[in-house]
């Protein structure tokens, strides 16, 4: 068993409860026993993405009507409602003579409910191998957070229920911060490994498809100035400023110019997710170049 799987349980995708498997981080994705489920109509499709998203939570009829529906729902949408869930069932797992007793898509007080098993949900996966990472980062378990944090992101497919046009729009944002602050908590295990170099490339990537992100652009100044390129790490700053000024009329934050100042000063800035001990960056120190950072 690899240490991902320890992280995340011993988890046993072919063990869940009726052979089912279900992904939200990509296109929606339903397999039964490792093969796709037969195919459902956009309406049942975006029925069981909001219930997935909401995996062992109870939704009311009015809620899910007002996201299936949004602010028009059709007069029928009630028994219309019923419809979908029953096609969803025999998608999933066949009929059942007791909706209450179905095995996954279950009728509750008041609305329905999704029941899962560990195993059985990417969602869930990821956000038990990303807790299990930042526990482990927080410790000074640098390799082992960056197994977990690789594992979590590896589960990703493009953008959350991405075929579920405009339903679910307000969820796919907030799945894509959280993968963000996977992404960022990686760069986190490189910077506190020493590994500057090979984290620097998607960085600075990051940097430009978030250019009002202010702790990632902390990071790439960590990152600069650990390489000793402090004119970079200063450039990185004065980006940083130039396009919040022009784009959102304010300065940036004090933890930021906290970074600049220390920039300035010769010294090394705090990484805004984790900041290493001294010794365990300069255990791994080896993607510093000879006559890089001073201390």
């Amino acid at each position: 068993m690899t240490l991902a799987d320890r992280l995340r349980g011993g988890i046993d995708h072919g063990a869940s409860a009726g052979g089912l498997r279900f992904n939200v981080l990509g296109f929606l994705e339903i397999l039964r026993d490792g093969r796709p489920c037969p195919p459902m109509p956009p309406k049942q499709r975006a029925l069981v993405a909001i219930l997935l998203l909401h995996a062992n939570q109870v939704l009311t009829t009015d809620v899910i009507i007002d996201l299936l529906w949004s602010t028009r729902p059709p007069r029928s949408a009630a028994a219309a409602l019923q419809m979908h869930v029953s096609g969803a069932r025999r998608a999933l797992t066949g009929a059942s003579a007791d909706p209450r007793r179905h095995p996954v898509l279950r009728t509750e007080s008041h609305g329905y409910a999704i029941r899962l098993g560990r195993g059985q949900l990417d969602l869930s996966e990821f956000r038990s191998l990303a807790r299990a990472g930042n526990e482990r980062l927080a410790e000074g378990r640098c390799a082992e957070a960056g197994a977990a944090f690789d594992s979590a992101l590896g589960l990703w497919r493009g953008r959350a229920v991405a075929d579920i046009a405009g339903v679910l729009d307000s969820y796919t944002v907030h799945l894509d911060e959280q993968r963000l602050t996977v992404l960022q908590q990686r760069v986190s295990v490189g910077l506190c490994q020493g590994r500057v170099l090979s984290i620097l490339d998607e960085l600075v990537e990051l940097c430009a498809r978030h250019p009002l992100r202010e702790d990632l652009h902390q990071q790439l100044m960590v990152a600069f100035a650990r390489l000793g390129r402090t004119a970079d790490a200063l450039r990185a700053y004065t980006r940083l400023r130039r396009t919040m000024i022009a784009e959102a009329g304010l300065e940036p934050g004090p933890a930021v110019r906290a970074a600049h100042d220390a920039v300035l000063r010769g010294a090394h800035p705090a990484d805004p997710v984790h900041t290493c001990v001294a010794r365990g960056f300069d255990a791994a120190r080896r993607d510093t170049p000879i006559g890089g950072a001073r201390r």
